[in-house]
C-alpha cells in the first residue's frame, strides 16, 4: 500500500510540475491519435492487431525527433508561461504600488499617502510605542524601587528613633547612676563622718575607760590591798552603801546562801542555779549578757572579802 501511495505521489508531484505538465500536455495534443487508439478499436479487431497497431503508431509518433520537439516546445512553453507570469506580476505590484497610489492620492484625498509612507510611519509609531513601554517599564521599576527605599528610610526612622529611645533611656540611667553614685558618695561620705565620730566617741570612751579602770584599781586598792586592810577593822569605816546591802541581805535571811555562792563563784564547784539567781536580785552579782559566766560585783567581792567583819552588824545598824 505504501509502495501504491509513493507511486501515485510521485506522479502528481510530476503533473503539478510546470515543465512536466507542459511536456505531458504537449505529447496528449501532438500524439492525440495515439492516446486515442490506445482506448477505442473497432469490434472486428484482435489482440494481436490492436498490438500491432498500437506498436506501428508508437514508432511513427514517438519518434526522436519528435520527442526533443515536443521537449524543445516544453521549455519554450515554460519559460514563456514564467516570462508572461513575471511580466504580470510585476505590471500588477506596479499599479498597485506605484500607478494606483498616486492616482488615489491625486484624484481621491489629499490625506491619502503611499503605502511605504504609511508603513514607515506605524514601524516609527511602533518604535516609539516599544520606546513608551520601555521607558513605562523602568518608571514602574523605578517607582518600586522609590516605594522600596521609602520603605527602607521609614524603618531606619523608626530604627534611628528607638535607638535614640534607647540612648535616651541610657543616658536617664546614667544620670540616675550618677546621681545614685552622688548619693552613695554622699552617704559614704557623711559615715565617714560618723565613723570619725564614732572613733572620736570610741577614743574618748577607751579614754572614760581607762580613767574608770583606774579609779576602779585606786578603789580596788582600798579595800583588796595588804598594806589598806588592816584599816578596815570596823564596820563603822565601810560607806553606807556597804552597810545598807549588808542589812539587805540578812534582812531576807539569805546571809549564809550569799557566802555559799559567793564561795562557789570564787572557788568553784556545784550549785543549784536558782541559788545563785535568788543571790544575783540583790545586785551582788555580775552577768555579762549572752554568757553563763557569773561573777561578785565590786559591792559583793567587798562584803565578801570582810565577812567576818561585816557578818556581826545587826539588822538594827543604830546600836553600833
Amino acid at each position: 500500500m505504501d509502495y501504491l501511495n509513493s507511486f501515485f505521489q510521485n506522479i502528481k508531484d510530476k503533473l503539478s510540475n510546470p515543465f512536466f505538465g507542459t511536456l505531458i500536455l504537449i505529447l496528449i495534443i501532438n500524439h492525440w491519435e495515439l492516446w486515442y487508439s490506445l482506448f477505442n478499436f473497432d469490434n472486428n479487431y484482435s489482440r494481436n492487431a490492436k498490438v500491432s497497431l498500437i506498436r506501428n503508431l508508437v514508432d511513427y509518433e514517438l519518434t526522436h525527433y519528435n520527442i526533443f520537439i515536443d521537449i524543445t516546445n516544453a521549455v519554450i512553453i515554460t519559460i514563456v508561461g514564467y516570462i508572461i507570469i513575471v511580466g504580470t506580476r510585476t505590471l500588477s505590484m506596479l499599479i498597485e504600488f506605484k500607478i494606483m497610489p498616486y492616482i488615489t492620492g491625486k484624484v481621491i484625498n489629499k490625506n491619502v499617502v503611499l503605502k511605504s509612507t504609511h508603513d514607515e510611519t506605524v514601524t516609527e509609531r511602533d518604535e516609539y510605542s516599544e520606546k513608551y513601554e520601555e521607558q513605562r517599564k523602568n518608571v514602574r521599576l523605578l517607582s518600586k524601587n522609590y516605594d522600596e527605599q521609602i520603605e527602607q528610610i521609614k524603618n531606619k526612622d523608626f530604627e534611628l528613633a528607638k535607638a535614640m529611645e534607647s540612648v535616651s533611656q541610657i543616658t536617664k540611667d546614667l544620670n540616675s547612676s550618677q546621681q545614685k553614685s552622688l548619693n552613695i558618695e554622699h552617704e559614704l561620705q557623711k559615715s565617714l563622718s560618723q565613723i570619725k565620730i564614732l572613733e572620736s566617741e570610741t577614743r574618748e570612751q577607751r579614754d572614760n575607760l581607762a580613767i574608770m579602770l583606774n579609779n576602779l584599781n585606786e578603789f580596788r586598792s582600798l579595800f583588796f590591798n595588804e598594806e589598806n586592810k588592816s584599816f578596815w577593822d570596823s564596820p563603822h569605816k565601810f560607806p553606807t552603801i556597804i552597810i545598807d546591802k549588808v542589812r539587805e541581805i540578812k534582812e531576807a535571811n539569805k546571809w549564809e546562801q550569799f557566802l555559799d555562792v559567793a564561795n562557789h563563784l570564787e572557788v568553784g564547784g556545784t550549785m543549784a542555779s536558782n541559788r545563785i539567781i535568788e543571790i544575783k536580785e540583790f545586785g551582788v552579782i555580775n552577768q555579762e549578757e549572752g554568757r553563763n559566766f557569773k561573777q561578785l560585783s565590786p559591792i559583793g567581792e567587798i562584803i565578801f572579802k570582810y565577812r567576818s567583819i561585816l557578818e556581826n552588824i545587826e539588822i538594827d545598824y543604830d546600836t553600833f
